[in-house]
């Protein structure tokens, strides 16, 4: 009995029989056949025209095409015939050479289906590395101590996910929704206005901008301080949407500073106010600080040292100043 398809055929072999190959369905020697036939090492399509058996999909499978279905040949062939059957849209497979292949089935108007395969090796080795170099970036980025962010046309930040902005689990992590300024540090904002002042007008003026450094007080009530760069991020019509930049979390340097310098006061205090005379000369024996008691003696003879002053200048003054009387009539001698 002749099914829609084989008289559509018989029809048109009656009407232009030179140019019909064949009036019955594929069978498994010649699918074979035409299996080896596909170079899969070679880019392009490959359609497949009427109402297909199944029989070239077989030969197909069975050569090693699609390596996806390698031990579940059966389950993956009946999947493919009810794709034939109902299509849903194209679908990628991985070809057995590395390659991959885009198949889309249509239905046609006498009931057949029309198969195309596109190549898609390109795209998909392009998403590859595009894939490969973001994970690279975010090795990079967890593996440090930096972290990605992003902020709006107005200058609040995006919340996570949003241009896939590497979230941090610092406690200096900025609140979503607020702009820099409103999260840093009212201490910060108001003991140096002027800096938050340029660096408004750098964000104002979508201007990139380096190593700004502010404090944030975090919920649980401990300061930290921030590092950040940007750049002006504008779209396919130049127009601005916001910042992207990095930020590295810098409490742990800044604390370390601080207690340097902290040490360091206490250190010129004690020096400052005991008796005996200190003075420092660097390698080159220029004059570089002393302590009161230092500068209250000399005082007593008009001598004022200053910083950068050379020690053999130093002597002379003193000397001739009459600091040492025990060497008075004899300063150039004492000196030479």
């Amino acid at each position: 009995m002749l099914q829609p398809t084989d008289g559509l055929l018989l029809i048109c072999w009656l009407r232009k029989p030179l140019r019909i190959g064949g009036g019955v369905p594929s069978g498994a020697r010649l699918s074979r056949m035409m299996a080896v036939e596909v170079d899969t090492a070679s880019p392009g399509p490959v359609v497949e025209l009427g109402g297909g058996t199944g029989a070239i999909t077989r030969a197909l499978l069975d050569a090693g095409v699609f390596p996806d279905a390698i031990g579940r040949e059966d389950e993956w062939f009946e999947q493919r015939a009810e794709m034939r059957r109902d299509p849903k849209g194209p679908q990628e497979f991985r070809r057995s050479d590395g390659g991959w292949v885009l198949i889309d089935d249509l239905r046609l108007p006498d009931g057949s289906t029309l198969s195309v395969a596109t190549d898609i090796t390109k795209q998909k080795s392009a998403e590859e590395a595009l894939r490969e170099s973001e994970q690279r970036r975010l090795d990079y980025a967890q593996a440090g101590s930096d972290w990605f962010w992003e902020t709006d046309a107005e200058h609040r930040f995006l919340e996570a996910g949003k241009g896939d902005v590497i979230r941090p689990t610092s406690p200096a992590h900025p609140s979503i929704g607020n702009t820099r300024y409103e999260n840093a540090s009212p201490w910060d904002r108001a003991r140096d206005p002027e800096k938050w002042k340029d660096h408004l007008r750098d964000l104002n003026e979508h201007r990139p901008f380096r190593n700004f450094e502010y404090a944030f007080d975090a919920p649980d009530g401990i300061r930290h301080w921030l590092r950040i760069s940007g750049v002006p991020v504008l779209d396919k019509a130049d127009k601005f949407t916001g910042y992207r930049g990095i930020a590295t979390n810098i409490t742990d340097e800044i604390n370390t500073e601080e207690r340097a310098k902290s040490a360091q006061q206490r250190f010129a205090s004690a020096i400052e106010n005991i008796s005996d005379m200190i003075a420092v000369w660097d390698a080159d024996m220029k004059f570089v600080v002393a302590n009161k008691s230092f500068f209250a003696i000399h005082d007593t003879v008009n001598v004022r040292p200053h910083v950068g002053m050379d020690y053999a200048e130093y002597i002379r003054a003193v000397v001739y100043a009459g600091m040492y009387p025990e060497i008075q009539g004899r300063e150039d001698e004492y000196i030479g």
